[in-house]
């Protein structure tokens, strides 16, 4: 036993967490040699390449089954008050006596927060918790390497980690965030500050997915199914680092999402959704969490989306003009992503003419169909027929009025009689051809409103080129 007594800053810490590993690793070999090594089940669900041909086959295949393993963790945590007990709290007093230590949240009696707490005051709460910590560097070494008998430079590296607990305020988190009804050929790739689009793997689908595989489908992340996973072939990638007592990862990188789909969705048409961001974090403590992208719902079968090598630059440009608008097209464009997750063909016309009035109609309550559907029209007099175009506008806004106003539904003989003036092109695949005319509208408006302005600037300059349309020529 190490005198007590040599509390320095010279002391060699390392040494005694060493001193703990060897006594530690030396009673589970004996345990184990007499009574065996414990089992545990874990019930994964593993992701893997299709055993069939067709369309679907560009997906991942997933099987269901409980794997027994050694459960070193669970041997060494469970006899942490037997083995090598004085060891460990040693080790953990000397760290702390010579501030190998960060911040931690220790409450006293009244259930306060004590600002400088002792190693031992306070019913040994920060002893308790310190000491446990030198008993799961060694456990959690022992599963990951599954064994007993790890290397010397094994055992600093978990000495390292530990260190890091102790002293590090942050944690990093690694994401994933799968695309569903997307490809492209130019890949992997950087998008913005923080984000990597890569191609998803049936491997890397099983790692974010089974974040909790000991407690069976009661640990999967609900905020997305897995069969959207399955179908996934594309992932955004990236880091997040937080407080080290934070229960997950901060918005920045959901954000940062939010803003590259909505970018794809106005630079072309497919149904392109991601339900979820999944995480895990490093460290000793391993933590998983999620987070819903919009709300949470996507197609889960639509129209394929495709970013072709060729549409990389203007793509870019979208998303630019996103990032340089800050807040001014926020209800359009939520309306716009809402109509993604929608089920129901009303629900999907009522936010799509919600974000064209939002946009086009900013603090104005009169001639409101005659002012959005011109408006629109002039917006995108370069690309498309401008009397079509109003006519397209004009009618969603008669169909909304029917919906909201009269309780009509789109398969009604009246609302169908409107659509069917429009086309039989239109017809066939209204909802289409409306989210269609709407992402041309907030598109142009975006990359207008990059330049300077507001909304409202925007109106009156769209108002005088109608007029100047209709002044006789000189």
């Amino acid at each position: 036993m190490i005198d007590e007594g040599l509390s320095n800053p010279a002391v060699n810490l390392v040494g005694f967490f060493l001193e703990f590993a060897e006594k530690l690793l030396a009673s589970a070999r004996s345990h184990v040699s007499s009574e065996g090594m414990p089992k545990r089940i874990e019930h994964p669900f593993l992701f893997r390449a299709p055993e069939f041909t067709g369309p679907a086959a560009s997906g991942s295949t997933i099987s269901f089954r409980g794997i027994e393993k050694p459960d070193f963790r669970g041997l060494l945590l469970f006899h942490q008050e037997d083995w090598a007990r004085d060891e460990a709290e040693h080790c953990a007093r000397e760290h702390f006596h010579c501030d190998v230590r960060r911040e931690r949240r220790i409450l006293d009696e009244t259930f306060q927060p004590i600002d400088r707490p002792t190693f031992g005051e306070y019913g040994n709460q920060l002893a308790s918790q310190l000491t446990y910590e030198v008993y799961y560097a060694i456990a959690d070494l022992c599963e990951r390497l599954q064994t007993l008998r790890p290397t010397g430079e094994q055992l600093l590296e978990a000495y390292e980690r530990l260190k890091e607990e102790w002293t590090c305020p942050t944690v990093t988190w690694r994401l994933g965030a799968p695309l569903l009804n997307f490809k492209t050929e130019k890949c992997p790739v950087r998008i913005g500050h923080s984000l990597e689009l890569a191609p998803l793997s049936h491997d890397e689908k099983t790692s974010l997915w089974n974040q909790n595989a000991g407690f069976g489908p009661f640990g999967e992340p609900q905020e997305m199914d897995r069969g959207d996973l399955a179908r996934a072939q594309f992932v955004f990638r990236g880091a997040s680092t937080t407080g080290r007592n934070d229960s997950g990862f901060g918005p920045e990188f959901r954000d940062e999402v939010v803003r590259v789909v909505t970018a794809l969705r106005l630079f072309g048409g497919g149904d392109v959704g991601i339900p979820a961001v999944l995480g895990r974090s490093t460290g000793l403590f391993e933590k998983s969490a999620s987070q819903y992208v919009f709300d949470g719902r996507a197609r889960n079968s639509g129209r394929p989306y495709e970013l072709r090598s060729a549409d990389w630059n203007a793509f870019t440009k979208v998303y630019d003009a996103l990032a340089a608008i800050d807040d001014k097209m926020s209800i359009p464009l939520s309306r716009f992503n809402q109509a993604y997750g929608r089920q129901s063909g009303e629900d999907t016309t009522i936010d799509l003419t919600i974000a064209l009035e939002s946009c086009l109609l900013p603090a104005k309550n009169t001639e409101l169909q005659y002012r959005l559907s011109m408006r629109g029209a002039a917006l995108l007099t370069s690309l498309r027929n401008p009397v079509e175009t109003q006519a397209l506008l004009k009618t969603m806004y008669e169909i909304r009025s029917e919906i909201v106003h009269n309780g009509k539904l789109l398969s009604e003989t009246g609302v169908r009689k409107k659509i069917e003036r429009l086309g039989p092109v239109v017809a066939k695949d209204f909802l289409h051809v409306c989210r269609d005319v709407v992402r041309d509208v907030l598109r142009e408006s975006i990359l207008r409103l990059a330049r300077g302005g507001t909304l409202g600037a925007l109106s009156e300059e769209l108002d005088a080129e109608i007029l100047s349309g209709l002044l006789p020529l000189a």
